[in-house]
């Protein structure tokens, strides 16, 4: 059996290198934000809580599209030194930043935000009381939204995926893999189905967005540094790793990699408390 990645020590595999994440994570589309929109109604004066905020990929649409108050749910602390200042720089939003993980965070919170987001970091959360957690933050009617960049296409073969299967098949998963050949975000009969689980939440929408991502070697190796698997290699490995993954990227797909991109979104509203299971 192959191993995989315990949430605890996950979660905390992202800011070793914050500058690299935070150059080379690639931006979620804005028709992804648009669909948050359209289906939650963010609009200004939204109280939000956006859960793994990291290097504030998200959090700046998030705040863009109206988000306030915000509240940003981070377990590795590391990450203060981008979230901090980009707190400072809405100096008119009302943000709270909390170091600690989402599960500690919602047993001290209850029915209070409008909409709680997660941007690939639903995966990391305790899977046995994830759901139960988002509704008791929630309010009544408000709703949660989570989403995912994949670096996957179903429907479309991947070349470089299937080049450097033999330098990183043999790596721990993350549990964004999933437990079928269906990665975590894409399987979206066992996404739905557990949103609806303990009748708290009104059956779910979701919508893909495909698009191609073009990386230079370089950027390559710096965005396949941030990946769970690679980051926690010791330093001569992930060293040994990455100079791999470069090699294929120069020699078989001229310094430029194409990577298929699929971008998906969950949306659910939380119902109201007479409709909910006792």
């Amino acid at each position: 059996m192959e191993e995989r990645i315990a949430a605890e020590a996950g979660r905390r595999l992202f800011a070793g290198d914050i500058a690299a994440y935070d150059r080379v994570r690639p931006p979620y589309p804005d028709a992804l934000f648009e669909f948050l929109v359209h289906h939650t109604g963010l609009a200004p004066e939204t109280c939000t809580a956006e859960i793994g905020s990291g290097n504030g990929l998200a959090t700046r649409r998030l705040i863009g599209l109206g988000a306030n108050p915000l509240t940003m749910i981070e377990p590795d602390k590391r990450f203060a030194a981008v979230l901090e200042p980009l707190a400072r720089g809405f100096p008119r939003v009302d943000i709270k930043i909390c170091y600690e993980s989402f599960e500690q965070f919602s047993n001290r919170t209850s029915a209070v935000f409008d909409l709680l987001t997660a941007a690939t970091s639903y995966h990391w959360l305790t899977s046995r009381n994830r759901v139960n957690n988002l509704g008791r933050c929630l309010s009544p009617g408000g709703w949660s939204a989570i989403w995912w960049n994949c670096f996957q296409d179903l429907e479309q073969h991947d070349d470089f995926h299937e080049a450097t299967q033999t330098i990183l098949g043999h790596l721990a998963q993350s549990p964004s893999e999933g437990s079928s050949e269906v990665p975590f975000a894409l399987d979206t009969e066992a996404r739905c189905a557990e949103l609806q689980r303990g009748n708290i939440f009104k059956a779910p929408v979701y919508e893909m967005f495909k698009w191609y991502l073009d990386l230079s070697s370089a950027d390559m190796r710096g965005l396949y540094s941030t990946f769970s698997p690679i980051s926690r290699l010791p330093p001569d490995e992930k060293a040994s790793t990455l100079d791999a993954l470069t090699r294929v990227a120069d020699e078989q797909f001229g310094g430029v990699v194409r990577r298929n991109m699929t971008s998906i979104i969950y949306v659910s509203q939380k119902k109201p408390v007479n409709h909910q299971a006792i």
